[in-house]
């Protein structure tokens, strides 16, 4: 999936699922956080809904660290149920946001971009809990079901050594191919990029293939924290 296909997966589940009226989209300025915010507002407003966007300083200087504490105040009377900060490769400044809405006690819901994940471990995980908060991911593992333990223990009895994420999603794609292959021996109506992106939703460990039409897969992994 690509950044905006994460973008609008967050927009459609801010809006009609967790049925947000208003977010406030935050944005570093780097090019992936205006790609990710751009595209979650465009959708979320098409959708009914009401985007504000503030742009904030990197968490650099005393001065930068003051502004976006402002920021956080404002929140309060923004009139939004709801934030969403994509900000990418950015750490200090994505954890200061959640740290000063705990701070100065701004309960709302939290939504992410992909690096709210491993890439953001060092934020305190029981503040990511007291917000549940939500990301995308385009890689996840659901330990304990039947297909990702079989999948496991066949390679540590082949390798001696658990997978490692490119061996799971090489499983993928080879499972994803074998069954697009096989339907496709059995029809001749179309030339197989076609094909490919109207076959039906294939389920994979760490993900979904669902190109729905598209020339990229349109299935995106959400994610809570929780305890």
């Amino acid at each position: 999936p690509s950044a905006q296909q994460h973008a609008e997966a967050m927009a459609i589940y801010a809006r009609q699922f967790l049925l947000l009226d208003t977010v406030v989209v935050w944005s570093d300025g780097g090019n992936s956080a205006k790609l990710l915010a751009f595209s979650f507002q465009q959708l979320f407003d098409t959708l009914g809904g009401k985007s504000i966007l503030y742009e904030v300083p990197l968490a650099e200087e005393k001065e930068d660290r003051k502004e976006i504490t402002q920021k956080v105040r404002e929140l309060k009377v923004s009139g939004a149920n709801g934030v969403y900060i994509p900000i990418q490769g950015q750490q200090e400044t994505a954890g200061l946001i959640v740290s000063q809405m705990q701070a100065l006690d701004v309960d709302m819901k939290i939504m992410g971009g992909p690096h709210w994940g491993d890439r953001y471990s060092n934020i305190d995980r029981d503040l990511k809990e007291r917000y549940e908060l939500l990301y995308t991911s385009s890689y996840f593992l659901e330990k304990g079901t039947f297909e990702v333990e079989k999948f496991f223990q066949s390679v540590l009895k082949t390798y001696g050594y658990p997978p490692s994420q490119y061996m799971v999603q090489g499983f993928d794609l080879g499972k994803y191919t074998r069954e697009v292959l096989a339907d496709y021996v059995d029809q001749s109506l179309y030339d197989l990029g076609t094909f490919i992106r109207n076959h039906p939703v294939t389920s994979g460990l760490h993900m979904d293939m669902d190109f729905r039409g598209q020339a990229v897969n349109q299935s995106v992994n959400i994610l809570q924290y929780s305890k």
